[in-house]
């Protein structure tokens, strides 16, 4: 049997017990999010253990910004598109569009110190075919820095 379908039959077996009406949302969210088929890889660790390195290592190519002192100020997000486009989104839910040399000044501590643009997220579409479809790759600030994760559904 298909993994899909055995997913999908644990999860109709699953509503049958679901009592409260946020279990019943909470299952809905895992439905929607298997749905979409993408795969997000989060590259965590402490500042400075090269986790922006690895991601250019992954993709092949020195795309995310790296430094020898604390570099990220704010999670982006790598995955492949039809086209090479940056967006940026910020807390208050507005998406802008930018040029992939502008992203130092998003997502680094020199072009965004202490996230003063109030970035959630910035995403990056890469047309490489390198990076599967349906695979994303996040950067994150590191832990123990300076620098919060925000996070949003």
């Amino acid at each position: 049997m298909d993994s899909a379908v055995e997913l999908e039959d644990a999860l109709d077996r699953l509503a049958e017990l679901v009592v409260s009406t946020d279990s019943a949302a909470d299952l809905a969210n895992v439905r929607r999010r298997i749905g979409r088929r993408r795969l997000r890889v989060l590259v965590a660790g402490e500042a400075k253990r090269g986790k922006s390195t690895l991601i250019n290592a992954l993709l092949g190519q020195p795309l995310l910004p790296m430094g020898v002192t604390p570099l990220t100020s704010v999670a982006t997000v790598v995955r492949r598109g039809s086209v090479e486009q940056v967006t940026a989104e910020f807390r208050d839910r507005r998406r802008t569009k930018h040029l992939l040399s502008e992203l130092p000044a998003l997502v680094t501590q020199h072009g965004n110190r202490d996230n003063e643009l109030h970035l959630v997220e910035v995403q990056v579409k890469l047309a490489d075919a390198s990076l599967p479809s349906g695979v994303e790759l996040v950067d994150s600030p590191g832990n123990g820095s300076v620098l919060r994760l925000d996070h949003h559904a």
